[in-house]
């Protein structure tokens, strides 16, 4: 087989098993600069359509260990934001791959967008990704 035949059959295969992946969430646009030592400033404009939404947003961490912590707080628009009681929003020794997360809904207010933020803080592990997806 040539290249061109095997690069095509590739190409096939990698569009036909990406079709067939189901979309159930969707990513929500979020701004989060890169910020000296181990904190991060994670800042996201939800959509203003008034429509009742739920939301998981989600830090991820490698390296954990015995004395690995890591912490957040969440707001929206500047006034603390509760996150459900299955929410997890501080971890203390523990190992490897580590998250944590926070379920919420954010305001139905239409007339214009609204700012949820998140300050992460850890140690002793090494910050990997954030998301924040809908539900």
């Amino acid at each position: 087989m040539n290249r061109f035949a095997l690069a095509a059959l590739t190409f096939a295969f990698m569009t036909l098993s990406h079709a067939a992946e189901p979309v159930t969430a969707r990513q929500v646009p979020c701004d989060a600069p890169p910020m000296p030592g181990d904190s991060r400033e994670i800042k996201c404009t939800m959509p203003a359509d008034g429509a009742a939404r739920q939301y998981r947003f989600v830090v991820h961490f490698v390296g954990g260990h015995d004395d690995t912590s890591a912490s957040f707080k969440a707001f929206e628009d500047g006034q603390p934001l509760a996150c459900d009681k299955a929410s997890k929003l501080s971890l203390f020794g523990e190992d490897g791959e580590v998250s944590l997360y926070c379920n919420f809904s954010p305001k139905q207010d239409a007339a214009s967008p609204h700012v949820v933020s998140f300050s992460v803080l850890w140690s002793h592990a090494q910050y990997d990704r954030f998301e924040l997806i809908e539900q």
